[in-house]
This record gives structure tokens, sequence and C-alpha cells, in this order.
């Protein structure tokens, strides 16, 4: 198997074209930009020929990425060219893209689509991202029921609410 993890966080400024990578500790949203959660051309290119590799090798591949690639709900802008490559690469060899696995909903779906299973795996803070404003303040004061366990994984009967931002 090869595990491949590509990078969505990148935008393309509308005024010069210029492709950049979400500014650190932003919410991804920046003016004056388009194709939020894609992948730039160079990751496009790049990920071209670890699939064309893999298929070649004959490994199969799970692809991990934050914005989804399935159309079968909300995906990156990207979508519909890395699904081209799936293809590509299923057609050399088929089963080469068996997965490709994303989170940026905070919830849980399951497609299958010409031979690869696309997962939309739901926030591991358990519950769903929805933001105040653009300030972004991402999971407020929800809460949630909490169980304390013990260094062996079981259960010690304490539980508690706990507010998600706590975490």
């Amino acid at each position: 198997f090869r595990l491949v993890c590509v990078d969505t966080n990148h935008f393309q400024d509308v005024a010069t074209g210029a492709w950049s990578h979400y500014p650190s500790g932003s919410e991804g949203s920046v003016p004056g930009a388009r194709y939020h959660h894609s992948l730039d051309p160079v990751q496009l290119s790049w990920l071209d020929g670890v699939l064309t590799d893999a298929a070649a090798k004959g490994l199969h591949c799970l692809v991990f990425s934050h914005a989804g690639f399935c159309d079968a709900w909300s995906a990156s802008p990207s979508a519909g060219q890395v699904r081209a490559l799936f293809d590509k690469a299923n057609r050399l060899a088929p089963g080469t893209v068996l997965l490709a696995c994303n989170g940026h909903l905070h919830s849980d779906h399951v497609a299958r689509k010409d031979g690869v299973v696309y997962v939309d795996v739901h926030t591991v803070r358990n519950t769903l991202w929805v933001p105040n404003d653009r300030a972004c303040v991402h999971y407020g004061s929800t809460t949630f029921p909490c169980v304390e366990y013990d260094e062996q994984g079981k259960p010690t009967g304490s539980q508690y609410d706990r507010a998600v931002n706590t975490l």
C-alpha cells in the first residue's frame, strides 16, 4: 500500500493568479481569493506522478486530505482534477486508488464512485463545526458528556459535561 497525503489548504489570488497556502493560524478564507481548499498545480502534478508510479508498481493507494474529492457532498474545487487522476491511475492498473479520506465537513459520509471509496470522517472533537461569524470561534462552548479512562483504557466511572473548546 502507498499512503498519500495531500494538502488542500491552498487558494488562488484572483488579481495575480498566484497560488498560496493559507496563512498560519487562519481559517483559510482570505480577501481576493478563489478556489479555497484546493490542490495547487504543483501538487496536482506531484499527485499524478505518485499515482502513475504506484500503478506501474502494482501498489494500492489510500489518499488523505483535509477537503474531500467526492462530488456526492461539498468537495474541494480541485476535486474533478483529482478524480481524473484517480481514474487515470485506475485505468493503468485497476485498484490503484482504493480510498480517499477527508475530514473537512466534520460529519460522516461514505460514497463509492468509479471504484474509489470516499470517506468524510467526523471531527475528533465530536461536534459540528458551526462558526458564529467570520471571526470563526470554531467550537464555542458546546458541551458533551466526557467519560474518564484509566491508563489501561478502562472507564473509571467518572462522567461529566465538558466544553468542546477546552480540549
